[in-house]
């Protein structure tokens, strides 16, 4: 993967708290806002990582990296929500503030794997309009991975 372009780099994480913010506001029902001190930050050993938190701990983490070769396409990957805070409804907030901040960034399309297996995120990327490109089997784990991805 690409590290995000430097001009881009600087505001990605500014970018997903102001979507998380924006978020909030405009979804008064979002499960988002039962949460204190909700804020993304991103891991200071592996760029590109962010763990969403609050003042009590983690929440999730999910992975940004731009596509090597292609400065208008932002793949999305690692995206997981503890377990504590599945089944209810964080995952497709998290899913639509990628989205609207790779939107900001000016991305024109973005990618992602999953797992096969996962039903909840293939359930979640086609709830919001992402479409299956094709699958394989990974060599090195023997899973079937699904590619999707949305125009955005």
């Amino acid at each position: 993967m690409g590290k995000i372009a430097s001009d881009r780099a600087v505001d990605t994480l500014q970018l997903l708290n102001v979507a998380l913010q924006d978020h909030k506001k405009k979804y008064k029902d979002s499960p988002l806002n039962s949460i204190d001190g909700i804020f993304i930050s991103e891991e200071r050993d592996t760029p590109g990582k962010f763990l969403v938190r609050s003042l009590e701990g983690p929440i999730a983490t999910f992975s940004l990296q731009e596509l090597v070769g292609c400065c208008g396409v932002l793949v999305s990957y690692w995206s997981e929500v503890i377990p504590d805070y599945r089944k209810k409804g964080i995952g497709t907030d998290l899913l639509v503030i990628r989205m609207a901040t790779a939107r900001a960034m000016k991305y024109g399309l973005c990618l992602a794997t999953v797992d096969q297996s996962n039903k909840t995120e293939v359930t979640l990327l086609l709830s919001q309009g992402w479409n299956k490109l094709r699958e394989f089997r990974n060599p090195r784990t023997n899973n079937i991975i699904e590619i999707y991805s949305i125009n955005l």
